[in-house]
């Protein structure tokens, strides 16, 4: 709709009402009380550039701008040093009108981004590809536009800032889940497989109210109090034995439990991806951001001292750094062949997927994260392997994404 038409009628109930943004504002100004303004903007040295076109009143102008007021009331310029004028081709008004014009390429698929860039007085259309920049041209040259009306520039498709700690309709490796209504009954999930043919999520065994045996405890995604964020419960787990040396099999090989669906969260949900966020290295946390998925395309069979891992967990989120442990027998459950690293972690990041990068978005799954000392050093964590856990849980299929063996 073009700005001249966007009115405001104070006898209709507000949400009748057309919108006014600033743009709309500018838009009206610059053909009323301050004709000729084309916007305003901070520049580096603090000082307000204001856009003005050549045969516009600067006077008029300035008045207008010095009654602008910044949200807290303040005026505008006493927030700055000063103004200086900008002379432009182009006054807010005819931009606007542009903008509206161009509004029908927002309808495509390949056209993400359009804006009013008051910096160098002219539209920014942002594009995913050379379809959609040559739809812009075709567009600007339909309406007669000149080439310095508008710029076109490359960008991403726009994505919410979900972050693991958020709801998931599908549940992949590295988001939160809870087992409790506790402040701290959180862990992550570690992944999903098939056990037998059935669906499983795999994440620590002190993940569930009686963490020492199968106790069928619900799991939920992301909070407790909903009834509608159960995603699970404990369905495979096994006692604490205690380790003799001359008799292996009666160790514990992990702290997992498989957990089964009871939700149509999961239905249809691809298996072998985990959540990906900006990672760092053993000297402090990763971003919680969820952008993109990991894809899981082979397991880890062997684990060697100096072995670089990467983990992503819904507390310190991705994070990465080497083995300097093997198969170290912990006194807590009696676990034996964990597996030491200096990949950071923190409470809330047991379950957590450990896995080697491959390359591009490309990991093999090694297993998962389930503690460190007790004095709390985020760069000491200790794990389980793949092979472990199914030790004592029993074998897994369908741990890779559609389309790998494994």
């Amino acid at each position: 709709m073009p700005a001249s038409r966007r009115v405001e009628s104070a006898t209709e109930p507000y949400w009748f009402r057309s919108p006014i943004s600033s743009d709309d504002e500018w838009a009206r100004a610059s053909r009323a009380e301050a004709p000729g303004f084309a916007g305003v903007y901070v520049r580096a040295d603090s000082t307000l550039a204001v856009l003005l076109t050549e045969r516009g009143d600067e006077s008029a102008v300035r008045r207008y701008v010095a009654s602008m007021r910044l949200a807290t009331r303040i005026p505008l310029l006493s927030a700055y040093a000063g103004i200086t004028i900008q002379r432009v081709e182009h006054d807010f008004y005819q931009l606007r009108e542009w903008f509206d014009a161009f509004g029908a390429l927002m309808e495509r698929d390949d056209i993400e981004m359009l804006d009013i860039d008051e910096t160098r007085n002219r539209l920014l259309v942002g594009t995913l590809s050379a379809t959609g920049d040559e739809a812009v041209k075709a567009h600007a040259h339909a309406m007669g536009l000149p080439e310095s009306a508008y710029a076109i520039t490359r960008v991403q498709r726009s994505a919410p800032r979900i972050t693991v700690q958020d709801f998931h309709q599908w549940l992949v490796g590295g988001i939160e889940v809870r087992y409790g209504p506790g402040a701290l009954d959180y862990c992550t999930m570690g992944f999903r497989a098939l056990r037998l043919g059935v669906p499983v999520m795999v994440t620590n065994s002190h993940c569930s109210a009686l963490d020492r045996e199968l106790d069928w405890n619900p799991l939920t995604q992301p909070t407790w109090l909903l009834p509608t964020n159960e995603v699970g419960s404990e369905s495979h787990d096994r006692p604490n034995y205690r380790c003799l040396s001359s008799l292996w099999p009666t160790c514990r090989w992990s702290d997992a439990s498989y957990f089964t669906r009871n939700t149509m969260r999961l239905s249809g949900a691809p298996y072998g991806f985990i959540a990906k966020t900006d990672y760092n290295g053993y000297l402090g946390p990763g971003g919680l951001v969820v952008a993109g998925y990991r894809t899981i395309t082979q397991r880890l069979s062997t684990i060697l001292v100096g072995t670089w891992l990467d983990k992503t967990g819904r507390t310190s989120g991705g994070t990465t750094g080497q083995i300097t442990q093997t198969c170290v027998w912990l006194s807590f459950r009696q676990q034996f062949c964990s597996d030491v690293s200096n990949v950071w972690s923190d409470g809330g990041d047991s379950g957590s997927p450990m896995f080697h990068w491959l390359g591009g978005d490309n990991v093999a799954l090694y297993g998962i994260l389930w503690g460190g000392p007790q004095s709390g050093d985020p760069t000491v964590t200790y794990s389980n392997r793949l092979s472990n856990i199914e030790q004592d849980l029993g074998a897994l299929t369908n741990v890779c994404a559609p389309g790998f063996a494994c």
